[in-house]
């Protein structure tokens, strides 16, 4: 699947399909089931391949929500009516203090690595992207970092 920036959801046109034949799908992620979404409790997704053999296939990361779209063979982006982006971005962390704690900070001149509490590592909510972002400067290139995202603190 590839993430579109405008709907901000992975999709995926699947062409050539034999007609009017029954599929199932989910998404896995992290290259495992161990991370997976699927339908109704998790379940896979059913879909039919109609009379044209295509079908969009969709991921909102945000809501967890999985869609399957019939479209034409011709098709290869997303029908314009159902790729809209919603006009107001859904943030289930919008009462959480959320952080991109990592083993950096030191070199940005934080006490510890990996605090928590650190100021610097707070991360903002884009209206635009439906994305936390955090913008970091004085980074040494070529260098392996990691991080992780923390909530209220912890």
């Amino acid at each position: 699947m590839t993430f579109n920036s405008v709907t901000c959801r992975y999709e995926t046109v699947i062409n050539r399909l034999p007609t009017n034949t029954s599929y199932e799908w989910k998404v896995a992620y992290n290259e495992n089931w161990g991370g997976d979404q699927g339908c109704n409790g998790d379940a896979n997704c059913q879909f039919n391949s109609g009379s044209a053999g295509a079908v969009l296939l969709i991921y909102n990361p945000f809501s967890g929500q999985l869609t399957t779209i019939s479209i034409s063979s011709s098709e290869t982006t997303a029908p314009v009516v159902s790729t809209s982006a919603p006009s107001v971005c859904s943030n289930s962390f919008k009462d959480c203090i959320v952080r991109a704690s990592e083993d950096y900070q030191t070199e940005l001149g934080s006490a510890a690595p990996w605090f928590p509490t650190e100021a610097n590592s707070l991360m903002t909510f884009d209206e635009t992207s439906c994305l936390y972002l955090l913008i970091l400067s004085g980074l040494i290139p070529n260098k392996f970092y990691e991080w992780k995202v923390t909530f209220d603190n912890s």
